[in-house]
């Protein structure tokens, strides 16, 4: 019937994933069947630990120039920041004060850490 509200689930126009994509860049892809584990910047190994139904829609696809996704800025990015336990970011080169005792550790490329002792004032 014309006019009617149809609640039928609409199947993602592929089309629509350009919407993402910066001018000059194809990163952003149309998956049907959803993405596999991606290497983000909270997941630098793209390790899934459960295994989850793919969501239809549009994934990045991070060339090996920029290799991690970067959920924050949502673009693809070549090197990530740091997260401690309670999920605060750190840049690279920061330190990270440490919760349970008297070490800190430096925020290196690909999240490499230096432990070294806290000097405080």
């Amino acid at each position: 019937m014309t006019g009617e509200y149809d609640p039928s689930p609409k199947t993602p126009s592929p089309v629509f994933c350009d919407f993402y994509n910066q001018e000059g860049h194809c990163e952003w892809h149309y998956k049907a069947c959803g993405a596999p584990c991606m290497k983000t910047c909270r997941n630098l190994g793209g390790t899934c630990y459960h295994n989850l139904p793919g969501l239809e829609g549009c994934y990045p696809n991070c060339p090996e120039d920029n290799p991690y996704y970067n959920e924050e800025t949502r673009q693809c990015v070549p090197e990530c920041d740091c997260y401690d336990e309670y999920d605060n970011r750190y840049p690279i080169g920061y330190i990270m004060p440490s919760y349970s005792n008297d070490t800190c550790t430096v925020c290196l490329l690909k999240r490499f850490f230096i432990d070294e002792v806290c000097i405080t004032k």
